[in-house]
């Protein structure tokens, strides 16, 4: 990752206290299990680097753009489908952490050319 990219990921998950990396307040928030939580664990994930569906995305969902020692990775409202709307063993396992059935997710990922590697320089994910 270039300097860049990795502040941009630390700011996205993190604030600084004391010196020290700590996750946002709804991470926290989360972590801690408090009652009063209105948010679920995949609404606080599903706009980062965290969310559990990028890994569906696959190779075929993604378009490749290499230009100028850049490279540009996009994939645009994929349908990633975590379980069947029907299925109550879905939505118990699923549905009682915030999934929903089915979410589309944008991902767009930048690379620069460093000697012989190419380190990610942004990163920025869209639940819809």
């Amino acid at each position: 990752m270039t300097d860049a990219g990795m502040e941009q990921l630390l700011d996205d998950i993190y604030v600084q206290n004391n010196e020290r990396y700590v996750y946002h307040d709804e991470f926290q928030s989360y972590l801690s299990n408090e009652e009063h939580l209105d948010s679920s664990y995949y609404e606080i994930t599903r706009q980062t680097v965290f969310n559990p569906g990028l890994r569906m995305i696959m190779g075929d969902d993604l378009q490749i753009y290499e230009a100028g020692g850049k490279i540009e990775l996009r994939a645009e409202n994929v349908a990633i489908q975590f379980y069947a709307e029907n299925s109550l063993y879905g939505q118990s396992q699923f549905g009682e952490l915030g999934y929903p059935s089915v979410d589309y997710l944008s991902l767009y990922v930048s690379m620069v050319k460093d000697e012989d590697t190419y380190r990610i320089k942004r990163i920025e994910v869209n639940s819809l």
